[in-house]
């Protein structure tokens, strides 16, 4: 078997993992809950460190792939090992637990280790092509589903494909949602939006052809706005819609192209704006008591940057540390604070000042390829959407590591392919 059809495989397999096998195979709970849940990756972790088997056994043999392409983000994934563990170590001192123990929390870092293992397969279009067509096919087909099951269950109470995620689970027993008809079923919006990415990126690279274009939009959209009510994702993505309009528009007329730009972007800031208000971020419903208890969180876990010297809370393990994990929250009576839910505040919550340094090299590895980008228009969508989700729905979490991986390996493709700079 070739070294292109095992990191195939291998890459297959973490997306069924990440899409819970589109909740068509009914596994024991153990599974699931205890090996690959939405907040437990030990067996994409673990296919993770098969790759690295299978990159370093195709790096001895054979002499002629060892420097295929560069591997721009080395400095600052390396520094989050390096963090991280000093933190797991830190952590196992400071709370008095085994190292085992923290480590239990912080494993989920390792899995940067698959930017090393899948970067030489990244180099190629064939694969980058194959790759984009992977997630965008399973995309459209996992929010159709979903559409299906959140009609099903909001219209007639019928559950037909269930879901592993117990979030899903739970409202699909109590028919939660915002919208009539349509049962809120969050759990699929992170891979319905990084697919959906993807395809606005494919109207600007002509190379990679995916068929019925429009149409998958379409229905990712409606399934982020509709099903999932993810409005964060979707404000990005029509910002991203927005984004490629005006390249098409400033390609069409170079001539303008700098005033075309210059009015874009005065446009899109106001598109934007109006975007939030329309979609009641803050104010509307249940979402404005949800906006209330993130502001109470961010300065809770502010409060807690300097908690243990160079990092914050660190590593510390439900439920014997519930009140420090967690904060407490007057109005509710109870512990309701979430890390995930304050994007990039709740990494540096973990991280705190080894965080920031953190921070500051990525982002400078992050401007660097911009400005050296053989395809900036693509390169800049790609680093745009890892700071615009940074606010609520960072890429740093056991839920959306993934993502960060394959979203780095991309900017290095398109960054190192100058000769794909006529393509748009």
């Amino acid at each position: 078997m070739q070294y292109k059809t095992l990191y195939k495989c291998l890459i297959s397999l973490l997306i069924l993992l990440q899409v819970n096998f589109f909740d068509f195979i009914t596994f024991p709970d153990w599974f699931f809950y205890n090996i690959n849940s939405y907040s437990v990756k030990y067996l994409s972790t673990f296919l993770v460190f098969i790759a690295c088997l299978v990159r370093l056994i195709e790096y001895k043999s054979n002499s002629s792939i060892k420097n295929n392409g560069q591997i721009n983000f080395s400095v600052s994934l390396l520094l989050l090992l390096l963090f991280s563990t000093f933190i797991t170590y830190q952590s196992s001192i400071v709370y008095k637990q085994t190292i085992l123990t923290s480590f239990s929390i912080s494993y989920y870092y390792l899995f940067v280790l698959g930017y090393f293992a899948f970067h030489n397969f990244f180099t190629r279009l064939e694969n980058i092509k194959w790759f984009f067509g992977l997630i965008i096919y399973s995309s459209v087909f996992l929010s159709i589903t979903k559409i299906i099951q959140s009609y099903l269950a909001g219209k007639f109470g019928k559950i037909v494909f269930g879901s592993y995620s117990t979030v899903d689970k739970n409202n699909l027993i109590t028919l939660s949602s915002d919208i009539v008809g349509f049962v809120r079923l969050p759990s699929a919006s992170d891979f319905v939006f990084f697919a959906s990415m993807l395809l606005v990126i494919t109207f600007l690279f002509k190379k990679i052809s995916i068929k019925n274009k429009f149409t998958i939009l379409f229905v990712n959209i409606f399934f982020l706005f509709i099903v999932s009510q993810t409005r964060t994702y979707v404000l990005i993505i029509l910002v991203l819609i927005f984004g490629v309009v005006l390249i098409k528009v400033s390609s069409e007329f170079k001539q303008f192209s700098i005033v075309v730009l210059l009015f874009g972007v005065i446009g899109g800031v106001f598109f934007s704006l109006y975007l939030v208000e329309q979609m009641g971020f803050i104010t509307t419903g249940g979402r404005s008591a949800s906006y209330t208890v993130r502001l109470d969180a961010i300065q809770y876990y502010l409060s807690q940057f300097s908690n243990n010297g160079v990092f914050a809370i660190g590593f510390a393990h439900d439920p014997e540390f519930l009140l420090l994990n967690h904060g407490y929250s007057l109005a509710y009576g109870r512990s309701i604070y979430y890390m995930d839910d304050i994007g990039i505040i709740g990494f540096l919550a973990v991280f705190g000042k080894l965080g920031i340094l953190w921070l500051i090299v990525f982002l400078s590895e992050l401007l660097k390829q911009i400005l050296h980008a053989g395809n900036k228009k693509i390169v800049m969508l790609l680093c745009f959407t890892v700071l615009a989700t940074s606010g609520t729905l960072v890429y740093l979490n056991i839920q959306r590591i993934f993502y960060l991986v394959f979203l780095l390996l991309l900017v290095d493709f398109f960054v190192h392919e100058r000769n794909l700079e006529g393509a748009v």
